[in-house]
């Protein structure tokens, strides 16, 4: 009965909202052609008004009265006009060149079809009189005044000044312009100064974009900073040695750095949000990101029933999502952590069918497996951060080596065909527990293929995965945001570094 009334009560909701947009569309159009009509009327009466200037007509008084009587039938014309060729229903602060053209459009055929009548009448004894050329200046004004009233915002958005945020853009292109144009409508107070270009041969052929100047390249770009006092620099694309090279010239200047990705980054995959946003440490990878091959992997788990132990983990989660796109029989996420799993699930829409479990209990893993029967296991679970598995040495064991049996065991009886350990490069020549644990967790899965159970038996090692929990990038940042101390444990220390998509995939 809750569930029920709930579901009413959306309904309820949804459908009252949809009323209330459509009532504020219906009004907006509404005040839209009252307007309308107000310029109509204004254009046409001051073209017959120009048309009277030294014109010598002896009685200019019948010319108003027979514009006043005509001026009904044009007003009607001009917004069916209007109306056919779509000029009403539009949020204009973002309108394009193809709600412009309907607007001109509209105007063209009603000044026609105006000028049409009016050549018709002229033939009829006792015709109202309205001078061609008033038809022609009238319809000509007209436009010129729905045009005006439409597009008031954009013709001076790049009037707007104020205390807001002074932005420069880093690049040239089309998408730089767009973005430009839009940042008055986003943002009231912000101020677009300009664009950055690429470099100086762009910057000296080019002085303008989108009626802005073109301030240098990108080796001016902490001068042109600090000239104009820019608040904040927007890269337009997510090349990483672009980024990279921003983010080099702006470490001696005082300025937000923020990202806009393109609609090739989108498409490509290589972004996920189409908003401009801060900087990530992804995009600063200094190597092009690694594009896996996935069609046999899409095979692989098509139709198939897969398990992800771990899953709310960083890593587990990930595994999730994507394995969610390759049509599998269905996903089980398996943690033991309850606020992982239930927060990690909610990004998964539902999709993934959630277990509250523990692979350290021998006994509870066989049942889940048996129950659940995979064809595919991810084993994610683990402990793994160094210093803590250093003082609590039993803990990894327990789910390092122990839970990682059990997982083996159970998926084994419940007739598994593939079988992935997650590990990790600390488990070559391990020097900590936490690698010594993983070491042993990879003998146990080689050990596997002896088993002749015909599963296949995989790990696979990650290095440092950017944005996992507890991986050493967070870490830094967290000691940056605080003011440090940023701790290195080793000067030497090389890290190789992969985003977490990458490492799943």
């Amino acid at each position: 009965m809750l569930g029920g009334a709930i579901s009413g009560e959306s309904r309820t909701t949804r459908i009252r909202r949809a009323i209330s947009v459509a009532a504020a569309s219906f009004r907006a159009d509404i005040l839209f052609a009252m307007t309308d009509v107000l310029i109509i009327m204004g254009a046409y009466s001051m073209a017959l008004l120009i048309r009277m200037l030294d014109s010598g007509i002896d009685e200019p008084r019948k010319y108003f009265i027979d514009l006043a009587l005509a001026l009904p039938l044009i007003i009607v014309i001009h917004l069916l006009a209007n109306v056919i060729s779509g000029a009403y229903g539009h949020v204009w602060e973002h309108a394009s060149i193809d709600e412009a053209l309907k607007v001109v459009i509209a105007n063209a055929f009603a000044g026609g079809v105006v000028l049409g009548v009016t050549l018709i009448l002229k033939e009829l004894p006792d015709h109202i009189v309205v001078p061609i050329t008033v038809v022609v200046m009238g319809s000509f004004l007209t436009l010129a005044g729905m045009g005006l009233v439409r597009f008031r915002s954009r013709l001076f958005s790049f009037r707007k000044t104020g205390g807001g945020s002074r932005i420069l853009i880093v690049g040239t292109g089309r998408e730089a312009a767009v973005f430009a144009r839009q940042v008055p409508t986003l943002a009231d107070q912000a101020l677009v100064v300009g664009f950055i270009s690429e470099g100086p041969t762009e910057s000296a052929s080019v002085r303008r974009l989108a009626g802005l100047r073109i301030l240098g390249h990108l080796g001016e770009l902490a001068d042109v900073v600090r000239e104009h006092q820019v608040d904040e620099v927007v890269v337009v694309g997510t090349d990483p040695v672009r980024t990279r090279e921003v983010v080099d010239r702006c470490l001696e200047v005082d300025v937000r750095l923020r990202i806009l990705p393109v609609a090739e980054d989108i498409m490509d995959d290589r972004s996920t949000a189409v908003d401009v946003r801060d900087i990530s440490v992804e995009d600063l990878l200094s190597r092009p990101r690694v594009a896996t091959d996935l069609e046999e992997v899409a095979q692989l788990l098509k139709d198939k029933r897969v398990l992800i132990t771990g899953a709310g983990g960083s890593i587990g989660g990930e595994i999730v999502a994507q394995v969610l796109g390759f049509e599998p029989a269905g996903v089980w996420a398996l943690d033991r952590d309850e606020t992982l799993l239930h927060d990690a699930s909610l990004g998964w829409n539902g999709e993934a069918h959630i277990v509250l479990a523990d692979v350290r209990d021998a006994t509870k893993t066989l049942r889940t497996f048996e129950r659940i029967r995979p064809d595919v296991v991810f084993h994610a679970a683990a402990l793994k951060h160094v210093p803590v598995l250093e003082e609590f040495p039993d803990e990894a064991v327990l789910t390092n080596v122990i839970g990682t049996r059990n997982v083996i065991e159970a998926g084994s009886r419940a007739g598994m065909s593939h079988f992935v350990l997650i590990s990790t490069d600390k488990a070559v020549d391990p020097a900590s527990v936490m690698g010594a644990t993983k070491r042993i967790a990879e003998l146990m899965v080689q050990l596997g293929q002896h088993r002749n159970d015909g599963c296949v038996y995989t790990a696979v090692r990650f290095g440092n995965v950017l944005g996992s929990r507890g991986s050493v990038i967070p870490t830094f940042v967290e000691q940056i945001k605080t003011g440090g101390p940023v701790t290195v444990t080793d000067p030497e220390m090389t890290r190789y570094f992969m985003t977490v998509d990458e490492a799943v995939q």
